[in-house]
C-alpha cells in the first residue's frame, strides 16, 4: 500500500492568516481601549504574546528637542523585563542613534538577530545585562512622516520575518491613528472644561469676590487642570523690584505674603515681565540660558510662567511647575493667560476701588483724612463702646 497524491506546503498561507489574526486582535484593543495609553499597551501585550516578544516598547518622537523618549510599554511577568522597561523610561535617542535611531532617520525596520554583537547598538549594556539577545524595530508612520518606533525584544536569538515586517508597518500606523484620534478627544473635553471654568472664573470676579480669593482660586485651578504639582500666583513689586508671594499650591503656605523673589536681568522671571510673553522651560537642568533654578533644586522639572498686566502694566505672574519632565504646549499656556486676564481685571477693579476710597476719605490737597474718615472712624468707635458698656471720647484741636 501506498499514498500517491499532490503534497503542498501551506506554511506561508497559516502564516498569513496569523498575521491577519493579529491585526484583527489588535484593532479589538484599540477599539474596547478607553485611553490612548490602554489602548497601546494592549496592542504591544497582542503583538507580543502572539509573535512571541517578552517586551514591546513604543518610543515617540519629540520634534522640537529632536529627540526619540520612552512613551510606554508591555513585557511579560519576568523581572529582568521590569528592570528593562524600568531603565528605558529615561533612555533617550537622536536621530541614527542606535537601533531605533537608524529606524526613525531610514522610516525602514531594523532587525538584530544578537544585539551582544551589533554594531548598531550603542547600549549593549542595557540590553544584555537583562539577557535580552534579539531586538527588532518597526517605525510607525503617520501624515508622511515617522512619529515613534516599536521595538520588540526577546531573549532568544530571532531571524528575521519579512511578512512580520511588512504586517508591522500597518498595524503601527493603526495605532498611531488610534491615539492621534483619542488625543483629540481629550483635547476637546479638556478645552470644554477649560472653558468652563474660565466662564466660571469671570462670574465670580464680576461678582466682586475678594482679591485673595481670586488669586487662591486661581492657583488650585492651575494645579488641578493642568496636573501640575505646584502653582504660584506672585505680585509684581517695582520697588525694590520683587516679586511676593501671593498664593501657593505645593509650597508652605507660610510663604504667602512674606517670601519674595528678587527680580534678576536677564532671569526667566525678569523676561516674563519685560517681554510680556509667557516663558515656558520643558527641563530647567537642560536650559543653560538661565542661571540654575531654586525651582531645580526642589526637584521640579517643567514650568510655565505667564505675565499678569493689564493697563497701568504688569501686575505679576501666574505660574505652574511640574516635578515631570513636560512640555506645556500651547493650549496650557492659552488656559494661563486668560486666567492672568481675569486676574489683571480684578487686580486693576480692586486699585480703583482703593483710590475711589481715598479720594472720598482724604483731602486732595494736603493727602490729610477729611471729615467723612473721621464720620467712619467715630462709628466705629461708638458702636465699639456701646457693645462693650465702656466710654467714648472726641479730641478736638482746632489751629487757626
Amino acid at each position: 500500500t501506498g499514498y500517491r497524491g499532490v503534497g503542498r506546503d501551506i506554511t506561508a498561507r497559516k502564516r498569513e492568516e496569523r498575521l491577519l489574526s493579529l491585526e484583527h486582535t489588535v484593532t479589538r484593543c484599540l477599539a474596547e481601549a478607553e485611553t490612548a495609553a490602554g489602548g497601546l499597551r494592549g496592542a504591544l501585550q497582542a503583538i507580543c504574546e502572539t509573535e512571541s516578544w517578552e517586551c514591546g516598547r513604543y518610543f515617540r518622537v519629540d520634534a522640537a528637542a529632536g529627540l526619540l523618549r520612552f512613551e510606554d510599554a508591555w513585557h511579560a511577568p519576568v523581572d529582568a523585563f521590569a528592570q528593562f522597561v524600568a531603565r528605558s523610561r529615561g533612555v533617550v535617542f537622536s536621530r541614527g542613534e542606535g537601533l531605533m535611531g537608524h529606524t526613525w532617520a531610514s522610516g525602514e525596520p531594523q532587525w538584530s538577530m544578537d544585539v551582544r554583537s551589533d554594531p548598531r547598538l550603542l547600549r549593549k549594556a542595557h540590553s544584555g545585562d537583562m539577557g535580552v539577545r534579539a531586538a527588532y524595530c518597526s517605525p510607525v508612520n503617520f501624515g508622511g512622516r515617522t512619529v515613534g518606533v516599536l521595538i520588540f525584544s526577546s531573549r532568544s536569538a530571532r531571524v528575521p520575518d519579512d511578512r512580520l515586517l511588512n504586517a508591522m508597518l500597518a498595524i503601527g500606523s493603526q495605532i498611531e491613528q488610534f491615539i492621534q484620534r483619542k488625543r483629540a478627544d481629550g483635547r476637546f473635553l479638556s478645552q470644554a472644561l477649560q472653558q468652563r471654568l474660565i466662564t466660571e472664573f469671570s462670574q465670580e470676579a464680576l461678582a466682586g469676590l475678594d482679591l485673595q480669593e481670586m488669586m487662591d482660586r486661581a492657583a488650585r485651578l492651575v494645579a488641578t487642570t493642568l496636573g501640575a504639582e505646584y502653582a504660584r500666583v506672585l505680585e509684581y513689586v517695582p520697588e525694590p523690584n520683587q516679586l511676593l508671594f501671593r498664593s501657593v499650591v505645593g509650597w508652605p503656605d507660610n510663604w504667602v505674603g512674606r517670601r519674595t523673589i528678587e527680580v534678576e536681568k536677564g532671569e526667566r522671571l525678569a523676561r516674563v515681565i519685560e517681554s510680556r510673553e509667557p516663558v515656558v522651560v520643558d527641563d530647567y537642568a537642560a536650559v543653560r540660558s538661565f542661571s540654575p533654578a531654586p525651582l531645580e533644586a526642589a526637584g521640579i522639572r517643567s514650568g510655565l510662567n505667564v505675565p499678569i498686566f493689564g493697563p497701568g502694566g504688569v501686575n505679576g505672574v501666574l505660574s505652574a511647575h511640574s516635578v515631570n519632565r513636560r512640555h506645556f504646549g500651547e493650549e496650557d499656556g492659552s488656559f494661563l493667560r486668560r486666567l492672568a486676564n481675569i486676574l489683571a481685571i480684578a487686580i486693576e477693579r480692586k486699585r480703583a476701588e482703593d483710590r475711589l476710597a481715598h479720594l472720598a476719605q482724604y483731602d486732595n490737597v494736603t493727602g490729610l483724612p477729611n471729615r467723612h474718615l473721621l464720620r467712619d472712624r467715630l462709628i466705629m468707635a461708638l458702636t465699639q463702646a456701646h457693645r462693650g458698656n465702656t466710654p467714648a471720647a472726641v479730641l478736638f484741636v482746632d489751629l487757626d
